[in-house]
């Protein structure tokens, strides 16, 4: 681990690393925005739950034009309703079951289940076995003048006249269909092989031939959902977090997210949010983002759900709203953004023997606070250390006590955001 005399870490818009011992970015992200003013960090906007107790499953979503939501069971029949004003209701059990995947398009909200496509037409008329699908997930997208829906090995259609075709595009029989996105005038098809087949492939096709365009593998399990930032198209795959992006011909790998959740992987995990691509594991929504197009893809963590313990099923930006909706096999619900602050966890790469660490700040409003924790030679938790704070002369939080390292430490600096206020650090010094 090759470490600078005095090390000091200031470049937050680099985000997670991909190792604790990697000296320009940092070992984890928390509630921390980093991209409003680059080179500090502050409290990101805190989750917090507001649908009470009217979501009682895991949900996949559907957004309506009108800003409605709906929220389909991924467990069983029930389907509930937000609406733009942010008031739930349970709205309708589907008799075929739990669902496998929402969207709108053409004036309904279509809906699938194992082995049935549904579609509600925003009034009052539900129609839960309007068509025949194959068993299985089925993922859903509206694109160009069709809705595109994953069914098994095969891309199902529904056009602009709701003519339904089971089977618009047919891939190797050993295919499940996991994922759909736009790229251009292309769509891209991701799937999961066979148990027994190491290589999983994405399908670039033109809506028109007979087959895909192009195709390229990789050496995953799955590729599970599709981040979309924009002019940069992303996507998560296998088991072990890690992100690849797609050039247009090719995945190439570039990130990961560690201590990766494999619990709830599926389509409705990713979004873009205010321009930042989003996308959930466990209990965190991560960004994928980069402020101008000179800077590296920063992964960092961003919003942790309200209710500990819980894994997010789906997120979606609707305007201003960003809507989480998880459970944990007892509690369910959906969260979305309040105008409070939560606190923000910042952990620094693996440092050697220096003796007391600095946290420079830029704001410290009346009621925040700058708390320093240190983990030691190989110890198993952070342990807090006493502060002192110098607002007149160098505006920093400090150690009160010289540090005893035998090998190695890491910083923990936690900013704790009082209601809308927020501390802005903009460096941590090792001394």
């Amino acid at each position: 681990m090759a470490v600078a005399t005095n090390p000091e870490y200031g470049k937050f818009y680099n985000g997670i690393s991909l190792s604790k011992y990697i000296q320009n970015g940092f070992d984890s992200l928390s509630n921390s925005d980093i991209h409003t003013e680059l080179g500090s960090v502050k409290c990101q906007l805190a989750l917090a739950k507001e649908s009470g107790a009217t979501i009682l499953d895991a949900c996949y979503q559907a957004v309506a034009p009108t800003g409605d939501t709906y929220f389909f069971s991924s467990t069983d029949g029930s389907i509930f309703k937000r609406t733009q004003a942010g008031t739930y209701s349970a709205v309708r059990t589907n008799g075929n079951g739990a669902h496998k995947g929402a969207c709108y398009y053409n004036s309904y909200i279509w809906y699938a289940t194992s082995t049935k496509l549904g579609k509600f037409d925003l009034s009052s008329t539900w129609s839960d076995s309007e068509e025949d699908l194959t068993a299985g997930e089925h993922p859903m997208l509206q694109f160009d003048l069709g809705l595109y829906i994953g069914n098994d090995n095969d891309v199902a259609m529904v056009d602009s006249s709701d003519t339904f075709n089971a089977s618009a595009l047919d891939l190797p029989v050993e295919c499940d269909i996991l994922a759909l996105k736009d790229y251009g005038d292309d769509l891209l098809v991701a799937e999961k092989p066979g148990d027994y087949i190491t290589d999983c492939k994405i399908f670039r096709w033109d809506t028109v031939a007979d087959s895909w365009t192009i195709s390229d593998p990789i050496k995953e399990t799955s590729i599970n959902t599709f981040i979309d930032a924009d002019n940069v198209i992303y996507v998560q795959a296998g088991d072990n977090g890690n992100i690849y992006m797609y050039t247009g011909q090719e995945l190439q790998l570039v990130n990961q997210i560690r201590d990766f959740d494999t619990t709830t992987l599926n389509h409705q995990l990713s979004t873009n949010y205010k321009g930042r691509a989003l996308i959930a594991n466990g209990d965190t929504v991560y960004s994928l983002h980069s402020k101008t197009q000179s800077m590296d893809t920063a992964l960092c963590g961003e919003y942790t759900i309200s209710q500990s313990g819980a894994t997010i099923i789906s997120i979606r930006a609707v305007g201003d709203d960003l809507l989480v909706a998880w459970g944990d096999g007892t509690d369910y619900g959906v969260d979305n953004i309040s105008t409070n602050r939560a606190s923000a966890v910042i952990k620094t790469p693996l440092f050697r023997s220096y003796h007391t660490i600095e946290v420079g700040y830029a704001d410290l409003p009346t009621g925040t606070s700058i708390s320093i924790a240190t983990q030691q030679d190989g110890a198993s938790s952070f342990t807090d250390q006493d502060v002192e704070v110098d607002s007149e002369d160098k505006r920093v939080v400090r150690l009160k006590d010289d540090l005893i390292i035998k090998r190695d430490c890491q910083a923990q600096i936690t900013l704790n955001a009082s209601g809308v206020e927020t501390p802005v650090i903009d460096n941590i010094s090792i001394k």
